[in-house]
């Protein structure tokens, strides 16, 4: 029967492409199959359906289960059902109820200002792929299907917003800090995020985490780099044993896990006693962060107040008080007032001698017949020094609190069950299986399910696996990524990670008249000129959150070092 036009389920299963001939005669249906076997089955045992329409696979996106199905070229509705083909050759069967119908954008994304200006651009560049050069702008027009909740529409809208796929708890099975916890709670959190930072603050560590929670809760993610960026990612998955997740176009043989599966009970047990040490361990490590942070500042004020004492060190015509009752606050209050006295020419006024000096106990009140450019420097010098005393008072306190806490203690042990966990998963989803190149050929969701990373670079992740939507993407060394690339890797995103250095994109004298020409054609925010990198663009995206990985993070002892991590390399 034409599997265009009928449905005809026995039992519940779909056989009308099995079936050569069918008639109906007192409630009994005679069934002749294609390979010659006849049967007859009763009316309660047989459904059949007409098809209603046919649907263009270009003008919708279609969910099953909230996920995106991919290479379809064919959509056929029946009253109950859809039959969705793929590639003309293979098809499912999915309920009303399984199956989403949305509006496909695409044409939308084509007529945007920005998407057409860098689409001008990616005219004008060219991408190296197997020795052979292709236009970027070739990938532009094999764009097929944009969402309505697409980053890439985020991203030309300029919205951002919550997701709604956060996960409740992460693991941490590569190393933590309250960076990289507050960064990998990000990138589940919300649809586009920024991690910030130099090199060696931990961001690959980060990347490894997001990686580890993604397969942990069954979605696909790809990360995106430059060729010798992306190299590196691989090689840091492979120090860590788990470069088989990643897809490369070549089938890769799945390593032996034994010894990683637990118990029911024992893995539950692991759960328990994670959760249960998650929220100290959230708590330990902001409070680390801030032993960090004032550890920085009290060396940095220290400085200051070195500079500033050999200002004010000359004789005074009167001797500088002590602030026996000072506080930061106040201080720093005076200090700003005086300075206003001082841009303006006026004298100081008796009710602020008076109320200081009732505030600070100063007993000499001639102090403040001194100039006011030396008031200015004393007090200056003593709330810098009010300041270092309520700091070392800080950093004495949050010491004392984490040591007595044992915050190394605790990082190891959440990261030890983290890692636990994460093989423990890893090898329930690939127990007993085995990669055949060939089964891929028509379906995409196999390759994601033996290979739910998949490494690639901006410009051709939209290649790498056509049509093919990833849960999350992760763009890393942005600093180093066009905008114009960087949308191709939008396209394909559900959730958009971008990471790297708060600085501007190094390009050619040559793309830099050709982007002021195409510029005058177009009407763009500055925020999307292609002189920007794709870290700046994003970052000046509203609500789009953003973590810091400062430099105090690097060579810190609360830093994970290679030569601290569990093993997780399979011999």
């Amino acid at each position: 029967m034409n599997i265009l036009e009928n449905l005809v389920l026995i039992d519940g299963v779909d056989r009308t492409d099995d079936i050569y001939y069918l008639k109906n005669d007192d409630n009994i249906y005679d069934i002749t199959f294609k390979k010659g076997e006849k049967n007859k089955y009763l009316l309660e045992q047989v459904s059949m359906e007409n098809a209603i329409r046919e649907l263009k696979p270009s003008e919708v996106c279609v969910l099953a289960k909230g996920n995106l199905l991919n290479n379809i070229s064919t959509i056929v509705e029946f009253p109950s059902f859809f039959r969705v083909f793929f590639n003309s050759t293979f098809y499912k069967l999915y309920k009303k109820e399984e199956i989403e119908i949305q509006k496909n954008f695409l044409e939308e994304v084509k007529n945007d200002s920005i998407f057409q200006y860098h689409y001008e651009m990616a005219r004008n560049m060219n991408v190296i792929i197997k020795d052979k050069i292709i236009r970027l702008s070739d990938y532009y027009q094999q764009l097929e299907i944009i969402r309505k909740d697409s980053i890439l529409l985020k991203y030309l809208h300029d919205k951002n917003r919550l997701s709604k796929q956060e996960f409740k708890h992460c693991i941490f099975p590569f190393g933590i800090n309250n960076a990289q916890l507050k960064a990998v709670i990000n990138a589940f959190k919300y649809n586009i995020s920024v991690i910030e930072g130099a090199f060696g603050t931990g961001k690959t560590n980060t990347i490894i985490n997001i990686i580890a929670n993604a397969v942990m809760y069954n979605k696909s993610i790809a990360v995106l780099a430059n060729d010798n960026d992306i190299k590196a990612i691989y090689n840091k998955l492979e120090e860590y044993g788990i470069s088989f997740l990643a897809y490369t176009g070549s089938s890769q043989p799945i390593p032996s896990m034994e010894g990683w599966l637990l118990t029911n009970e024992k893995f539950k047990e692991k759960l328990r006693i994670y959760l249960k040490l998650e929220i100290d361990l959230k708590n330990h490590l902001a409070e680390q962060e801030e032993l960090m942070i004032k550890t920085q500042e009290l060396e940095e004020i220290k400085l200051e107040y070195q500079k500033i004492k050999k200002i004010y060190s000359e004789d005074y015509k009167r001797k500088g008080p002590s602030f026996f009752k000072a506080d930061l606050g106040h201080l720093a209050s005076s200090c700003g007032t005086l300075n206003e006295f001082y841009f303006n020419n006026k004298k100081i006024p008796v009710w602020f001698k008076l109320i200081d000096s009732y505030a600070f106990g100063v007993a000499n009140y001639h102090f403040y017949d001194n100039e006011i450019k030396k008031i200015i420097n004393f007090y200056h010098s003593q709330t810098l020094l009010k300041a270092i005393e309520d700091l070392e008072s800080r950093i004495y306190y949050l010491k004392t609190r984490l040591q007595s806490n044992g915050i190394e203690e605790l990082i190891n042990t959440c990261r030890e069950l983290s890692l636990d966990m994460f093989k423990h998963m890893l090898a329930l989803k690939f127990k007993g299986k085995i990669r055949k190149n060939s089964e891929y050929l028509y379906d995409i969701d196999k390759i994601m399910e033996d290979y739910p990373l998949v490494l690639g670079t901006p410009a051709t992740i939209g290649r790498i696996i056509p049509n093919m939507i990833y849960d999350y993407v992760i763009v890393d060394e942005a600093s180093n990524v066009d905008i114009t690339s960087g949308i191709l890797a939008m396209s394909v995103a559900n959730h958009f990670v971008v990471i790297g250095e708060d600085k501007e994109l190094s390009i050619s004298n040559e793309l830099n008249i050709l982007n002021e020409e195409v510029k005058k054609k177009h009407t763009v925010n500055k925020n999307y000129d292609f002189k920007h990198s794709l870290i700046k663009s994003v970052k000046s995206l509203s609500n789009t959150p953003v973590v810091t990985y400062n430099e105090y993070y690097i060579n810190n002892n609360f830093l994970e070092k290679k030569d601290d991590m569990i093993d997780l390399v399979i011999q």
